[in-house]
């Protein structure tokens, strides 16, 4: 627990926000301050952040190496992301700011999506779901994807509303901020449909049966394509099949534990979930999650580039479990979640390369001190 404590703090003050929201009955105008504090807790910790996670090795030289008299070509990173960079740099200059800003960005995102689609009392708890499942990683080292992601997510009303202009015109923004968010394109013709339970459990049993008999189906169709590809993208293609870092099944992890407990409560809470296009729309979501999960485990650069796209429905279901669920079963099923965040969150961060830093501090270590940590760990922590 030595580096993820102040994660722990952080977390441990919005689950005690969630509590008061979800026990107490406050009107509109306190609602707003307390939903306030929450906004207001995510910048000061994520926003004033010092050199923490992976991927700051390659943000802080692609920030500063960026002109601000040429405007950028889109040679090192998807376009919409370095106009999006270009301007806060003529703005405001430093990496610090850059990390501010875009903070400020993701947490006004996360604001309206949060307030569009889930009662205002969840609000601060959609946050802590946010941090646990995908979420603390999108805004440390995934900071084009969070981008993408969340304009996917303020599209699903168009999705709603079956209004495929806006949508697509959004996607299209999604897509030149990261290229993943290509995969959001055709859930416009499906995401709003339901389908059966038991295609659910089909889906669940036979997924299970390949990821625990490690049925590899993939890489031998992968390997036969390569033949017909041009040499340079079969041997990158090669590469990643052959590594051990990204070719490994997963097996039992408390991540399977977790998204099968996960499962079942979404079997037991399907058709109350489901009464609305809202709720279909996100178990929709949680059933592409567990399918590219399930049953494609043998290559696991799918699940790190693609299921942790679809992570975002546990930002929405978890509170749709408990606003379906019993008076007295309530308390048990956020008892239950919120050790899985402070679980989730101490098992993510708990390595030296997270050790908290923010630039507010005097003590703030610069590029130069947190490179040399990272260069000196990085290699022993991808194991």
């Amino acid at each position: 627990m030595e580096y993820s404590l102040p994660y722990i703090v952080f977390i441990v003050f919005i689950l005690v926000v969630s509590v008061l929201q979800l026990g107490i009955a406050f009107d509109k105008s306190s609602q707003k301050y307390i939903n306030f504090s929450v906004f207001f807790a995510y910048i000061l910790f994520w926003g004033f952040r010092g050199f923490i996670g992976w991927d700051w090795v390659n943000y802080y030289p692609f920030f500063k190496d960026l002109s601000i008299t040429q405007p950028p070509l889109g040679s090192n990173y998807d376009i919409a992301f370095e106009y999006y960079s270009f301007t806060i740099k003529y703005l405001f200059k430093t990496y610090e700011s850059f990390v501010l800003v875009s903070t400020i960005v993701n947490a006004l995102l996360l604001h309206i999506v949060f307030r569009r689609y889930l009662p205002e009392r969840y609000y601060a708890l959609a946050f802590a779901l946010f941090f646990a499942f995908n979420g603390l990683i999108f805004e440390t080292d995934l900071m084009r994807n969070i981008k993408s992601l969340l304009i996917f997510l303020i599209s699903i009303k168009y999705i709603i509303d079956r209004k495929p202009l806006q949508y697509f015109s959004l996607i299209a923004l999604a897509v030149i901020f990261h290229w993943s968010a290509l995969i959001f394109i055709p859930l416009y013709f499906f995401l709003h449909k339901k389908v059966s339970l038991k295609f659910f459990l089909i889906i669940f049993v036979l997924g299970n049966l390949i990821y625990l008999l490690r049925i590899e189906y993939i890489t031998p169709v992968i390997t036969y394509v390569l033949n017909f590809l041009p040499e340079d993208i079969s041997a990158r293609i090669s590469m990643y099949i052959k590594s051990q870092m990204y070719s490994k099944p997963y097996g039992i992890t408390f991540g399977y534990i977790e998204r099968s407990i996960m499962s079942f409560l979404l079997f037991f809470y399907y058709q109350k979930i489901t009464k609305d296009v809202k709720g279909i729309i996100f178990m929709n979501s949680f059933i592409v999650y567990i399918f590219l999960f399930l049953y494609c485990s043998e290559i696991s650069i799918i699940l790190i580039r693609l299921a942790g796209n679809y992570a975002f429905a546990y930002w929405f279901l978890v509170p749709m479990i408990i606003h379906n669920s019993e008076k007295g079963v309530k308390p048990l099923i956020y008892i239950f979640f919120t050790l899985i965040i402070v679980l989730k969150i101490h098992l993510l961060t708990n390595n030296v390369l997270y050790e908290y830093d923010s630039t507010l501090s005097d003590s703030h270590k610069d590029y130069r001190h947190r490179k040399e940590i990272y260069d000196a760990n990085y290699k022993r922590l991808e194991k």
